[in-house]
């Protein structure tokens, strides 16, 4: 597969269906409008009418947005901990927590990310996701039957995949697309209280002052205006949410057989998704695919592997050091000592002083005894390394020095 063309297309597919997202909250401030005339009998062309409708709108969507994101942006690790995931120790011992950490190193020299948070969920089902706001705060969790019911090989499509959702930053975006969505759906739900306290209100109840009736049948009808109009744009807005989510999934696909250099990999881990997931006629099309986050398992096979029989349809390799093979030869060449040492957070430390320190004999002597000759140890061991095995080695402790407290030295 031509797997840069797929990426792509589904940018630029994205980046239009944003367009749609805009176009929409347009749409709802037109529709508002001429509710508005309708109701307080004012002319479509009024522009002060206009103003404060659009002005209405943008700070009620925004201030629903920006709720929203505050609500989800709180990175990685705390979305992971709330959906009950558990860390994976860098220096686990475990063999299938092993494999998966070593997958997840692989692809972070392979996609150039640093290291995320790696979180299992206790679930038989096959799933994973990236959370986060960006690359410095991001996490990857997947259930216990991605990892017990998956090779190797699907294992690195899965966590792949994942990957692609970090450096595209798909999160972000799709962080954001659910702030203007509650933003438009706090319209409705504004318009809904407006409904309510008219309705309620005693001199809606009263003929006697015949003022008092004009302001309530005003509010009742502005409500029920922003109520329906909210809705509409709530349905419309999850529609195009869905469909920019498909897009992006495609892009992932795409840009894990990128990494990965297999296409059967990724689409393997779908397959046995797929027999998990459904029965009978579940592959039927339906209307509510349009609602779906995901496309169809079977479309995201096609475009990355259409027949997964022919094992020597593989992509052209990768220029450069992004590429498993450039990964798996830059494991193997860094010494196994310092290997392990980026696995603890004791040693982790002392492995990023030996590659900062290296030369600096004074700034080593102020070191702790403990982690002074720890330090030395390590900067004989990486005195030979290469600049590049050496930022690998800092990338590969990261994961270890985020579990640092802040009474640690």
């Amino acid at each position: 597969m031509d797997f840069f063309e797929k990426q792509e297309l589904a940018r630029r597919r994205t980046k239009w269906l944003v367009v749609y997202f805009l176009l929409a909250v347009l749409g709802i401030i037109a529709a508002l409008h001429f509710g508005f005339c309708a109701i307080f009998g004012q002319a479509y062309d009024d522009w002060q009418l206009l103003g404060v409708t659009a002005a209405g709108v943008v700070v009620s969507v925004g201030i629903g947005s920006l709720v929203k994101i505050v609500q989800l942006a709180k990175g990685g690790k705390a979305v992971a901990e709330m959906l009950g995931g558990s860390p994976v120790d860098p220096a686990t011992i475990d063999p299938s927590e092993r494999r998966l950490r070593n997958v997840v190193e692989e692809m972070s020299l392979a996609s150039g990310v640093p290291v995320p948070s790696v979180y299992i969920l206790e679930e038989d089902s096959i799933n994973a996701f990236a959370a986060g706001w960006g690359t410095t705060d991001a996490a990857i969790g997947v259930t216990r039957g991605c990892i017990e019911n998956l090779t190797r090989d699907e294992l690195q499509g899965v966590v792949a995949h994942e990957f692609s959702h970090i450096l595209n930053g798909d999160m972000r975006l799709n962080i954001r697309l659910m702030g203007l969505l509650n933003g438009i759906l706090f319209l409705a739900v504004l318009g809904g209280v407006l409904v309510r306290v008219a309705a309620s209100s005693p001199r809606s109840r009263s003929s006697n002052n015949k003022n008092s009736g004009s302001i309530v049948a005003l509010l009742l009808g502005a409500g029920a205006v922003l109520y329906l109009v909210g809705w509409i744009g709530v349905f419309f807005s999850k529609l195009i949410q869905a469909a920019v989510s498909r897009q992006r999934e495609f892009l992932a696909d795409a840009s894990a057989v990128q990494f990965t250099r297999s296409p059967h990999g990724i689409a393997g881990a779908l397959a046995k998704i797929a027999s998990h997931m459904f029965f009978g006629n579940g592959l039927a099309e339906s209307w509510f695919n349009l609602f779906a986050t995901h496309p169809p398992i079977k479309d995201r096979i096609a475009q990355i592997a259409p027949d997964l029989e022919l094992s020597e349809s593989t992509p052209p390799p990768l220029p450069g050091n992004t590429n498993m093979d450039a990964a798996a030869s830059m494991l193997s060449s860094l010494p196994e000592p310092s290997l392990e040492a980026s696995h603890s957070i004791q040693s982790g430390c002392a492995l990023v002083f030996a590659l900062l320190l290296a030369g600096e004999d004074s700034a080593i002597q102020n070191l702790p005894p403990a982690v002074r000759s720890e330090v030395l140890d390590l900067i004989e061991r990486c005195g030979p390394l290469g600049s590049a095995q050496k930022l690998a080695l800092v990338d590969l402790s990261i994961p270890a020095l985020r579990g640092m407290s802040r009474e640690e030295p």
